[in-house]
């Protein structure tokens, strides 16, 4: 019974970190209607959508560094630069896996929702229109959507991160972005230490939309037929 209970007392520490896992993510498993079944996954960025779109060809992952640079001017005129003259969003150009590249869109949270609430706030309607806008038009971008809040929230209320990024994807299929186009969202709480008062806890409450390649924009620049 002693040996038991002291196997009990070394397993609980595991026990309890199983249970504090703070990230919520989810995939579209049907039409979004405001209504669907959606299907939610734990511990994985809504990124990892985007590594399975991209596992199913193997060929899409081999572009030449020519081919990606093509690629890198096409999302940096049709994409970035449209955001970047929005005011109130953060654009930045990265890499993904491979070398890919894709545009991040980043927004703080806090005027975009109520305080505390996955609602949207007044005038957050028109932002978000903005990025939905160029989203609509480039047929050849998917997204992903990930939503982040700071630790010095409790837990409970951390999760409606994940209610705050299904916001977002309701208001752009709203809006006329296809289905197919929206990989998946998430939702969780940035680990930083409670005792760094200097840090900006400000801009860990945010909003990050990740726009990528889809596979028919990755074939053409394989074939050499993607224009700028």
């Amino acid at each position: 019974m002693i040996a038991k209970k002291g196997l009990f007392l070394m397993m609980l520490p595991l026990v309890l970190l199983g249970c504090r896992s703070s990230r919520h993510t989810g995939i579209i498993s049907e039409p979004y209607s405001g209504g669907a079944t959606l299907q939610h996954y734990t511990r994985f960025s809504s990124l990892e959508q985007y590594t399975k779109l991209i596992g199913k060809e193997p060929s899409l992952s081999k572009l030449s560094a020519k081919q990606l640079d093509v690629l890198s001017s096409y999302l940096h005129q049709r994409v970035a630069q449209p955001l970047r003259a929005v005011d109130g969003l953060s654009v930045a150009e990265a890499k993904y896996r491979d070398g890919i590249p894709m545009v991040r869109v980043t927004m703080p949270t806090d005027p975009l929702f109520v305080h505390l609430k996955s609602q949207l706030a007044p005038g957050a309607e028109k932002l978000l229109s903005l990025v939905a806008d160029v989203i609509k038009r480039e047929e050849g971008v998917v997204i992903a959507i990930d939503c982040h809040c700071d630790n010095s929230i409790p837990l409970k209320a951390a999760k409606n991160t994940q209610q705050r990024a299904e916001a977002v994807v309701a208001q752009f299929i709203k809006w006329g972005v296809e289905n197919r186009k929206i990989l998946g969202w998430s939702g969780c709480e940035d680990e930083y230490p409670t005792s760094l008062a200097s840090h900006d806890k400000k801009k860990d409450r945010r909003i990050e939309i990740y726009i990528c390649p889809d596979g028919s924009l990755l074939k053409k620049v394989l074939k050499g037929s993607l224009s700028l």
